[in-house]
């Protein structure tokens, strides 16, 4: 499995992996692609106690800002990304969309994941069509879940992946079809539509996450990873 070019993590233990003094969070890929925090702080927004650490987005409203920029990497066409989150409460889900995470430099080329609105089911977007949703995964607040993505540009779309885990031990699969450009999708953002102005932000909690700019994830690959955290979610298995 290739190694990840952004991991960002909030479990104890590994030391240094919540919010540091200057509004960061440390890159643990060893790639130096550093975070940066807009309106957060370790004392208030680090859950350190909660499943062994996670990160409170707890935006309120669409525009309340608490948002995490990745390292700005040049976007390849092929990627992949694996995050794990926990919802807010109901009603905290503001605007369309509600996104996790995306990326979008206002150029032809974008990818998002998140909600279309605050019931409906979770999507994942790319260049601005082929909405693909995973109908039986609306929108439950305070739920856990780990979203594994592959746009498998080079392979034509045929690895492409859109894979929901969720808590009760069940897992949803949308194998998508055709290729999509990402090359100028720019800058990529944690509940931020990457470098857009109008951020769309969600009410999460945030465990890990990790980004490969690059590299084609199989489907293989995202379930040993799911493997690794699925107790840390309180997940009972993992189909």
């Amino acid at each position: 499995m290739p190694a990840p070019t952004i991991r960002y993590e909030f479990t104890q233990g590994y030391g240094g992996s919540a919010i540091t003094s200057g509004g960061t969070i440390p890159d643990l890929s060893g790639n130096g692609n550093t975070g940066i925090v807009n309106n957060m702080n370790a004392t208030s927004n680090w859950l350190g106690n909660f499943r062994g650490g996670m990160l409170d987005l707890n935006n309120t409203t669409n525009t309340s800002g608490k948002t995490i920029q990745c390292a700005n990497i040049t976007h390849q066409n092929d990627y992949s990304m694996h995050i794990g989150i926990q919802t807010g409460p109901s009603g905290a889900m503001v605007g369309y969309p509600c996104i996790i995470a995306g990326a979008y430099a206002f150029s032809t080329h974008d990818w998002w994941v998140g909600w279309n609105d605050t019931y409906g089911p979770m999507r994942y977007s790319r260049n601005g069509t082929g909405f693909l949703s995973a109908s039986s995964y609306g929108y439950l607040s305070n739920t856990f879940y780990m979203v594994a993505i592959t746009n498998d540009f080079t392979g034509g779309g045929a690895g492409s992946i859109f894979k929901i885990y969720r808590a009760n031990g069940t897992d949803g699969a949308v194998v998508t079809s055709g290729a999509f450009a990402a090359s100028t999708a720019g800058r990529v953002g944690i509940c931020k539509y990457g470098g857009f102005n109008d951020n769309y932000q969600s009410a999460i909690r945030l465990g890990h996450f990790m980004f490969w700019n690059g590299s084609r994830l199989t489907a293989t690959e995202h379930d040993d990873i799911a493997r690794r955290y699925y107790l840390k979610y309180g997940f009972t298995a993992l189909v």
